[in-house]
């Protein structure tokens, strides 16, 4: 695979995106390896923590929903939206805990709806009609009635049958004595997928990472210099750094995902890397 694509924002469905299959680094969406995704959506729902460290937004583009976090200095992506606005929104695919997640690298707000309807008609011609994502149960709290107007509307309809068998007031059904001892209360649990809400996670255990050898330590903190002489405030070039480094591409993007693991770098906007002082 060539290790361009994975700097491609590709577009998919948000159905798909939460039907995919997320291994090692990328999720897989029916054969293709996806690293980045831009979709177009609205933001139905907004969580910023009180010492403003991490913040969460749910989107939605008619297909699904999906969560975007932020931590950090990434917050701010998120300051200046508003539950409803229509975004062009580019972000990161990150899983944890099973949850299939964005994070933000740009997002810029649309005021002409029109471009929703364009960015629908063009994933129907790509991708097909967006596939139901029901079926994996993967409740959000957006996605649960807020109120007991729209529970009595989200209510499933009695099939006719179970109608018609509803016992009349003043009547009795008869019921064996052995389906009387055999019966049992009918346990109501909700599902764990709907427990979720936008509350901070709790912080990932991860287990000890190797020591590295010493060569490798001197060649990230090569790596590191070098982006720091090329970074002229907004990142530096992934291009100039590989260039600069006297490494091969392999070898520079081998070591940037380590230090990214470890956040010592970090990707403020596509392939831009800044120092994370």
């Amino acid at each position: 695979m060539d290790e361009q694509e994975k700097f491609v924002f590709k577009k998919y469905w948000l159905s798909q995106v939460k039907l995919g299959t997320y291994t090692g680094d990328c999720l897989t969406v029916e054969a293709d390896r996806v690293y980045r995704v831009n979709t177009i959506a609205t933001v139905v729902s907004k969580f910023v923590s009180d010492d403003n460290n991490y913040a969460a937004i749910i989107l939605d583009d008619g297909s699904a929903t999906i969560r975007a976090k932020a931590w950090k200095e990434d917050v701010n992506r998120f300051s200046r939206l508003d539950v409803g606005d229509l975004v062009n929104f580019f972000g990161n695919v990150r899983e944890y805990e099973g949850e299939v997640y964005l994070a933000p690298a740009i997002i810029t707000n649309i005021r002409n709806p029109n471009w929703e309807v364009a960015r629908r008609l063009e994933l129907v011609k790509l991708r097909g009609k967006p596939k139901d994502v029901l079926a994996r149960a993967n409740v959000v709290e957006s996605d649960l009635p807020q109120t007991k107007a729209d529970a009595i509307a989200t209510k499933p309809a009695v099939p006719q049958q179970i109608q018609e068998q509803k016992q009349v007031p003043g009547e009795q059904t008869p019921v064996s004595a052995k389906e009387a001892s055999s019966a049992k209360p009918v346990e109501q649990k909700t599902p764990a997928s709907a427990q979720k809400s936008l509350e901070e996670p709790k912080a990932e255990q991860k287990t000890p990472a190797p020591v590295p050898k010493a060569e490798e330590l001197v060649s990230a903190r090569q790596l590191v210099s070098v982006i720091r002489s090329l970074d002229a405030g907004h990142g530096a070039d992934i291009n100039l750094i590989i260039e600069k480094s006297g490494k091969t591409r392999d070898q520079v993007i081998a070591i940037v995902r380590n230090l990214m693991d470890k956040g010592d770098v970090y990707e403020p906007e596509p392939n831009k890397l800044k120092v994370l002082e």
